[in-house]
C-alpha cells in the first residue's frame, strides 16, 4: 500500500452559474491487489480509496446567489492498470449500497423509485456541514438498529443491511474525529489539513 495526493475536478458551472471548475484535493490509498487475465493480457488490480472534505471556494464559485457550498465525500475504486503500456485499463468506481439494495428490492419483486428532495439546506461552514452530516448520521445509524431485528426473517436483507451499518458507523466515527481535531488544532489549522 502507499499514499499519494490526487485532484477530482468537478466542472459544475453551468449547473451553478460559476465562473470556474471546481478542484477537490485528496490523499488517496492505494492498495496492490494482485494480476488479473483480461482478454489475453496480464492488469495489475490496484483498490483506491480517499475521502475530502472541500469548501475553499473562490468568489468565482458563488456566482448567481451562491448555490454552492462545497463537497465532501468517498472514493472508493478498483483500477485495472497494465504496466506494459504504462497506462489505466480501465476502473469501476463503487456504488456499492446503493448497487446492493436495489438488487436486493428487484430479488423481491419490488420496483425502486428514486425521488428528488425538493428542500436543500445550504451550508456554507465547513463545522457546521460536518456537525449537520453528523446529526443525519447519528439518526441513520440509530433508525438502523431499530430495523435490525425486523430483518431477522429475511437474512440476505439481515446481511446486508448489517454491513451497511458498520460502514454507516466507520463515517460516523470519521465525523466525530474531524469535529475533534478542529477543536483540538483550531479551525484554520485544520481546513491547511484539509488542501
Amino acid at each position: 500500500s502507499w499514499t499519494s495526493e490526487g485532484l477530482e475536478v468537478h466542472d459544475c458551472r453551468e449547473l451553478f452559474g460559476m465562473d470556474e471548475a471546481i478542484q477537490v484535493p485528496f490523499t488517496a490509498t492505494y492498495t496492490y491487489t494482485g494480476d488479473e487475465e483480461v482478454d489475453g493480457r496480464t492488469l495489475q488490480v490496484i483498490d483506491v480509496q480517499y475521502k475530502f472534505f472541500q469548501n475553499n471556494l473562490t468568489e468565482s464559485h458563488y456566482a448567481q446567489g451562491g448555490t454552492f457550498a462545497g463537497a465532501q465525500g468517498q472514493a472508493v475504486q478498483k483500477i485495472w492498470w497494465d504496466n506494459e503500456r504504462g497506462d489505466l485499463d480501465h476502473y469501476t468506481e463503487e456504488m456499492e449500497w446503493v448497487e446492493k439494495y436495489t438488487n436486493r428490492m428487484l430479488d423481491l419483486g419490488c420496483v425502486p423509485q428514486v425521488k428528488l428532495n425538493k428542500e436543500c439546506k445550504l451550508i456554507e461552514d465547513a463545522k457546521a456541514y460536518i456537525e449537520e452530516d453528523l446529526r443525519i448520521q447519528r439518526e441513520g445509524v440509530e433508525a438502523l438498529y431499530k430495523m435490525m431485528p425486523s430483518l431477522a426473517c429475511d437474512p440476505t436483507t439481515y446481511d446486508i443491511t448489517k454491513a451497511y451499518l458498520a460502514d454507516e458507523e466507520e463515517d460516523l466515527y470519521w465525523s466525530e474525529e474531524q469535529l475533534d481535531l478542529i477543536e483540538k488544532i483550531g479551525m484554520q489549522n485544520w481546513l491547511m489539513r484539509q488542501m
